[in-house]
């Protein structure tokens, strides 16, 4: 529940806050919940009385105008001056370290994230990020993540602007994206091996990164970080730094299709193209047409989908790029499975395979191969499909790719449910299960959970069924994804035919 108002608040009159609960919510997050902003709010409250709270809200909602709009004539209310009590306590280095945060652009931000913004090392800048939160300018709302209001957010931004130069400020924007696009293509080449190295400029001294090991240490980083994307992704192309633009957001790509997130995916495609376009860089808008093309496809937005990757394709083509041209076509593969066209998307799988082959792409060829196998069962190859999709399952393997073996247990399945092997198909999917569950590919499990219920019923054990679609529904609300409905539908319908 909310905090309770204070009693500078209840002196207001209890009918009036009674009358307007959300407008009094409102305002005490706006206040941050301080003592002093909350008694400047219920001091404008009662100075005019005919105004509704609502209306105070709404004037406070601007956080640029919210440290002037607390102002109610009195020196010594005012909030500025109070936040300078604690900012004139600090160090040096952790007053620095609350000016630049201001340039942050999500909720919480990480040590080594910090520490790229003031170009320190990690310790020393734990040691400042720990001042203020001590001094209460900042939170830790999670072991070694921090966060500050908005209020004290446009306080350290005035800072910033009268105490940092231009210059400064650009620096310390410069590393922080450094932090973010480094970390990230790490990332996604652990999460995806199959995914291709971008030819990324050296790191700004300075910059720290995340360390990361293994797949699901990157997953985590992602999934930590994921609310920073789509602001760092804007304020780059903002900030004139497209190239950081359109590679942070093909360095995110992966790990949003398979987390779901795709209409942020999209969005941030978005503007990677027209980053890519302003700084003249035809192979970052192939690229990011065919992740935008991935993302519609996600999003069931198949003319879209087809529409981008064929663009992607040309300027593949025009670029001399196999491993982007087989990328396009092994997509364009699955969009024409999704629209029925499944002669066309054993022709697009073959087209890729070629391709990648030509590239001597290893993990581009496991890819492909799933695909091949995939389209195969569609068509009633059962048995050629498990033959691709065995050589697929050797490739990721030797290549170390965990999603691309899970996606192929999932292939080899389907390919044993359609031929009669229900034992062989359990196996598979439950294979694909664990992979997916260790590493938090939540759609692609949902997925799998349905064929796995469906193999099930159709051995005839249809309380395992309903038990492994129960499953993938928590999922798939989750995700806010149509397949949901879809699922209740038939699981209803099936309960009514068995009672």
């Amino acid at each position: 529940p909310p905090p309770k108002p204070t009693t500078c608040w209840r002196a207001g009159g209890p009918e009036r806050l009674a009358a307007e609960p959300q407008a009094v919510s409102d305002l005490l997050e706006m206040s941050a919940h301080l003592p002093l902003a909350l008694s400047i709010v219920a001091a404008r409250a009662t100075l005019t009385p005919a105004r509704s709270l609502t209306e105070l809200a709404g004037q406070l909602r601007d956080v640029r105008d919210r440290l002037h709009a607390l102002d109610i004539g009195d020196a010594s209310v005012d909030l500025s001056a109070v936040f300078s009590w604690s900012y004139r306590t600090l160090s040096d280095a952790a007053a620095r370290m609350f000016r630049l945060l201001s340039l942050h652009p999500g909720p919480v931000i990480s040590v080594p994230a910090a520490a790229s913004l003031v170009g320190t090392e990690r310790g020393q800048a734990r040691a400042a990020l720990s001042e203020l939160v001590r001094a209460q300018l900042l939170t830790e709302p999670s072991a070694g993540r921090f966060a500050y209001h908005d209020l004290l957010r446009a306080y350290s931004t005035d800072n910033a602007h009268l105490e940092e130069t231009e210059q400064s400020r650009r620096e310390a924007l410069h590393r922080m994206l450094d932090h973010y696009l480094h970390t990230a293509h790490v990332a996604a080449l652990l999460l995806n091996p199959p995914n291709d190295q971008l030819s990324l400029a050296e790191p700004q001294p300075g910059v720290a990164m995340a360390e990361l090991i293994d797949d699901e240490q990157a997953w985590q980083w992602f999934t930590a970080e994921r609310p920073v994307f789509p602001a760092a992704i804007d304020l780059a192309a903002a900030a004139g730094f497209d190239t950081h633009a359109w590679q942070l957001a093909y360095s995110v790509a992966s790990f949003c299709v398979r987390a779901g997130h795709w209409t942020q995916m999209a969005a941030a495609q978005v503007v990677a193209i027209a980053a890519a376009e302003r700084s003249g860089e035809p192979d970052g808008q192939a690229s990011s047409l065919r992740e935008l093309g991935r993302a519609y496809m996600r999003l069931g937005r198949y003319p879209d989908a087809k529409d981008s990757l064929h663009r992607a394709l040309a300027l593949d083509k025009q670029l001399g790029d196999l491993t982007g041209q087989a990328r396009s076509y092994n997509n364009l593969g699955i969009v024409s499975h999704a629209l029925g066209a499944q002669e066309e998307a054993l022709e697009h799988g073959m087209a890729a395979y070629a391709l990648f082959h030509e590239a001597g792409h290893q993990a581009g060829q496991a890819d492909a191969l799933n695909a091949i196998g995939w389209m195969q069962t569609q068509l009633g190859q059962h048995v050629d499909a498990l033959r691709h999709c065995g050589k697929a399952l050797e490739l990721h393997r030797v290549v170390g790719s965990r999603h691309g073996e899970a996606d192929t247990w999932d292939s080899l399945g389907y390919a044993h449910h359609n031929l009669g092997e229900h034992e062989q198909a359990v196996t598979c999917f439950q294979n694909a299960l664990d992979l997916y569950q260790k590493l938090g590919s939540r759609h692609p499990q949902a997925d799998t959970l349905i064929r796995l219920g469906n193999t099930h019923q159709d051995s005839g054990d249809v309380q395992a069924a309903h038990r492994v679609w129960q499953q993938a529904l928590p999922i798939l609300d989750d995700l806010h994804h149509p397949d949901a409905d879809l699922l209740r539908a038939r699981m209803a319908e099936h309960r009514a035919q068995t009672s």
